[in-house]
């Protein structure tokens, strides 16, 4: 788990290089459009210090012990698009904590769908209209 987490999530935090648009003769149409889609401003990451501690990783790897190596990556790849996507990108334990819940019901219902041996009443509902943070 913290190989994944130190592998799309915090080397966004430690990689600060800002991307610049190219500097080559562009027609004006073109360099509108890299203007619109490239930005030279940096994105700042900010990681709390309460995240990936100790007793969360202990209860993420405990929760998320039938994962395969997979699974448990593209959990790191949602946690990475979550930073992004949060206001001044911050990533908080309870926002790590809100989705991995959500990817182990998924995992849940992933092997409920194809007979695995989890039964349904072992699952539990979560409401995914809540706010993640």
């Amino acid at each position: 788990v913290i190989h994944y987490f130190n592998l799309y999530v915090r080397s966004m935090h430690e990689d600060r290089r800002v991307i610049a648009p190219p500097q080559t003769i562009i027609s004006k149409a073109k360099m509108r459009m890299v203007k619109l889609f490239s930005s030279t401003e940096q994105f700042s990451v900010h990681i709390e210090s309460d995240v990936m501690n100790h007793p969360q990783l202990t209860s993420i790897v405990k929760s998320t012990g039938g994962f395969s190596g997979r699974e448990i990556a593209k959990l790191m790849i949602s946690l990475q698009g979550l930073v992004y996507a949060s206001e001044g990108g911050v990533l908080t334990a309870t926002m790590v904590n809100k989705l991995v819940d959500i990817k182990i019901d998924e995992h849940r219902m992933k092997n409920i769908r194809f007979g695995n041996s989890e039964t349904l009443s072992s699952t539990k509902q979560i409401d995914l209209s809540s706010d993640l943070e």
